[in-house]
């Protein structure tokens, strides 16, 4: 699962530039579409590669 979430941080890594120009700027509402469609990315791209790791995955015998 810490491949999956490193993409998604790379993901993260590229808005992050943008949406503090927006905070910067005070432009509230591109800030808050960017903060939508970012969302939408991560999710789109994480929801199958978590969805793989949950079928094919096997369980631990480790808990903990």
């Amino acid at each position: 699962m810490d491949y999956a979430s490193n993409v998604v941080d790379s993901m993260a890594d590229t808005f992050m530039p943008m949406s503090s120009h927006f905070d910067a700027t005070g432009d509230a509402s591109r800030m808050r579409e960017l903060f939508i469609i970012g969302n939408r990315a991560c999710a789109i791209v994480i929801f199958p590669i978590a969805a793989m790791l949950i079928i094919l995955g096997r369980q631990s015998s480790r808990l903990g």
